[in-house]
């Protein structure tokens, strides 16, 4: 059991957290509204909310178009968007310090967090991105914490935003509990019992509105069989899902219960894999470079100035997360076994599904972490480095809860 050391706001932290508002404030009044389809979609689930009707989207799950409901969709929103993304900020930081125990690479990748393009970019899109990796990070962050009745709230709300780390999420704790924390089988098999029980509890309104809407359960939404089939298809070459580019939904979309369509694009896109699986096995690798290329696929966003900030702020931070992470594994595996976890989950969840740079935003906050940490051991080998460090933060070893 590791000592409790509490930690107040620093003064190095709070002005992180002031340069990431206002980057964000700025983005949100600079920036136009982005013409993602999703974010409409999401508005009109948040009318239908206020309306106390069934959602008509089948494809989506519900606790940010209720968020919307609840804040409203213009400024409400935003605002909202903004405190989630500023809430991340810190729990980049608090992760950083719960896996390192230094106040400087914590710092660091607070820093890091407060600038970097796509969390900016995303707390102004009106998507879910930044709701989910907020939950997300939350869970993690009590999980570290040993708070395990509160980080299973966070982790399940995380699902019902995006369901992505649905089949991880209860393997997780039993890793928080046998590994990180070196708890006995008995103990780690009664926090799988709390998840279970916070999981059952907040995902049964969901599926009392899903068996009101299609007369069966159903527990999370209908997109899964699509996402699979759309990344699995003789039509697919580029590893994404841009439309009828890649997918011919064809007589499958005409299937009118949502949920058998659903069944027959999953039936579809397994034959598909077993009829051609050398093409399945190349396309993985496809997708898995159209997941971390460092700029994105869609036209609209490849614009030379998009492409250079991509570029410049991606390549070198991926650079120094793999020279962090590299340089801290042996010492530190135990500790950050979950975040090695969700990284190696999602991007194999592309590789068989599609790859987009949208995507890989929830495994970011875990680059920054490492690369802070990179940053940490290059500075250490240089007086002037070690002298901006000692200002910066205090470069002893933290011990925390």
């Amino acid at each position: 059991m590791s000592l409790l050391k509490k930690h107040n706001l620093q003064p190095a932290l709070i002005g992180i957290l002031a340069l990431a508002f206002l980057v964000r404030i700025a983005a949100m009044i600079l920036l136009p509204d982005q013409p993602f389809p999703d974010a409409r979609k999401y508005v009109t689930a948040a009318t239908e909310f206020r309306n106390f009707h069934l959602m008509t989207n089948t494809l989506i799950m519900p606790l940010y178009p209720a968020l919307i409901a609840l804040v409203g969709s213009g400024w409400g929103k935003k605002i909202a968007d903004l405190a989630l993304s500023l809430v991340t900020v810190w729990l980049v930081y608090a992760i950083a310090l719960q896996v390192y125990r230094r106040e400087a690479i914590a710092l660091i990748a607070a820093l890091l967090a407060a600038l970097w393009p796509h969390f900016v970019f995303f707390a102004a899109a009106g998507l879910t991105e930044t709701l989910f990796i907020t939950l997300m990070l939350a869970g993690l962050l009590s999980f570290y914490r040993e708070h395990y009745f509160l980080g299973s709230i966070f982790m399940v709300l995380s699902l019902l935003t995006r369901p992505a780390l649905e089949p991880l999420a209860p393997f997780l704790v039993l890793v928080f509990a046998l590994v990180v924390h070196r708890r006995p089988l008995s103990f780690s098999i009664g926090r799988l019992a709390v998840y279970a029980f916070v999981y059952i509890g907040l995902m049964s309104p969901w599926w009392l509105h899903n068996y009101a809407k299609y007369g069966e359960f159903v527990r999370l939404n209908t997109a899964g069989g699509m996402v699979l089939y759309t990344g699995n298809n003789p039509l697919n070459r580029s590893g994404g899902g841009v439309g009828d580019v890649d997918v011919d939904l064809g007589p499958l979309a005409k299937i009118e219960n949502p949920v058998r369509r659903g069944e027959a694009y999953t039936r579809a896109a397994l034959d598909y894999i077993r009829a051609e699986p050398t093409h399945f096995l190349s396309m993985a690798l496809v997708k898995f470079a159209r997941l971390w290329r460092p700029w994105p696929y869609v036209g609209d966003y490849q614009n030379p100035l998009i492409v250079f900030i991509s570029v410049a702020s991606f390549l070198p931070t991926l650079g120094l997360a793999i020279f962090g992470l590299f340089t801290t594994l042996r010492s530190h595996f135990r500790i950050m076994l979950p975040c090695l976890l969700i990284i190696g989950f999602l991007t194999l969840v592309h590789m068989v599904t599609f790859g987009s740079v949208r995507y890989r935003i929830p495994l970011e906050p875990f680059v920054l972490i490492f690369a802070a940490a990179g940053v940490f051991n290059i500075a250490q080998h240089f007086a002037v480095g070690r002298s901006l460090l000692t200002r910066f933060a205090p470069s002893r070893e933290i011990l925390v809860s």
